[in-house]
């Protein structure tokens, strides 16, 4: 059963262990009032701190491994951040931070750390409503360097994915692979991207699938090398039918400076000739 306690806070008051303003510079005091009460089901102690005009501001909740706070608009009693932490049963913790926004419009941040404090995995989602609109997820190392990244988009109107990034890591915090998927409206495989680096350093290959999302089929390919001044030495193009069946192959080298070389190209019988005009 919810009480109001009998004691008046102020704003100075709630800092505590520090001593008052100097005259002159203390702010006018804002009178608090706290409400304390116990819920029996969960055996959490929850406390709800109100203003003058018993607006509520601040709602916190406490219980044997895990926290629960929430910070509200006064005028409006629309919330505006929450924090949630809790013990897991593998002994590891989690601490979500959320911040509501216009619009119905929210940002998650869900951090998964160890008993020691290291870090095991961030989260991050921005929503509206329950639709998410983006989630990026990076799993770290036992030394807390990251190890791979997920960040997936989704269509704001569909709530489809639309475009998911893969990322693995070396233990120096370099890039090793980056994998990318791009989807069509209705969900369809549009094109896939995969880029190898140089170690600590640029991009060493990038291959680029491209599809017809009615068949699935690919109907492009591109293999580009890269110097390690990060530009181009070398691609490979390859170009299909519907039926999947070749259709031209040009190959192109470039030199130390990036500008073309020489330039082959064949095309399989039936295949588009301006592709090797």
């Amino acid at each position: 059963m919810t009480r109001f306690q009998g004691t008046l806070r102020t704003q100075n008051q709630l800092l505590v262990g520090q001593p008052p303003r100097p005259i002159g510079q203390e702010k006018e005091r804002q009178p608090t009032y706290h409400s304390i009460r116990h819920d029996v089901q969960s055996g959490a102690i929850i406390e709800s701190i109100y203003n003058s005009q018993q607006q509520l501001l601040t709602s916190h909740q406490r219980a044997p491994g895990y926290r629960f706070d929430q910070y509200f608009d006064p005028p409006t009693g629309a919330r505006k951040r929450s924090y949630e932490s809790i013990t897991l049963t593998d002994g590891n913790s989690r601490h979500t931070d959320v911040v509501y926004c216009a619009a119905n419009k929210r940002c998650e941040t869900v951090t998964t750390t160890a008993p020691d404090g290291g870090l095991i995995a961030l989260t991050e989602r921005q929503l509206i409503g329950s639709m998410i609109t983006f989630q990026g997820q990076t799993d770290y190392h036992r030394d807390g360097t990251p190890a791979v990244t997920l960040n997936q988009h989704h269509d704001v109107e569909t709530g489809n994915l639309a475009h998911a990034e893969q990322i693995h890591w070396l233990r120096e915090g370099h890039r090793a692979m980056t994998e990318h998927l791009f989807f069509d409206r209705g969900g369809r495989t549009t094109r896939y991207i995969k880029v190898l680096y140089y170690a600590g350093a640029g991009p060493f290959s990038e291959q680029t699938q491209d599809f017809d999302p009615q068949t699935d089929r690919m109907v492009r390919q591109e293999l580009v090398a890269y110097n390690q001044a990060g530009l181009r030495a070398w691609i490979d193009v390859l170009y299909y039918h519907p039926d999947g069946s070749l259709a031209a192959h040009t190959s192109s080298l470039f030199d130390a400076a990036g500008s073309p070389v020489s330039t082959r190209c064949s095309g399989a019988a039936g295949g588009p000739a301006l592709l090797c005009a």
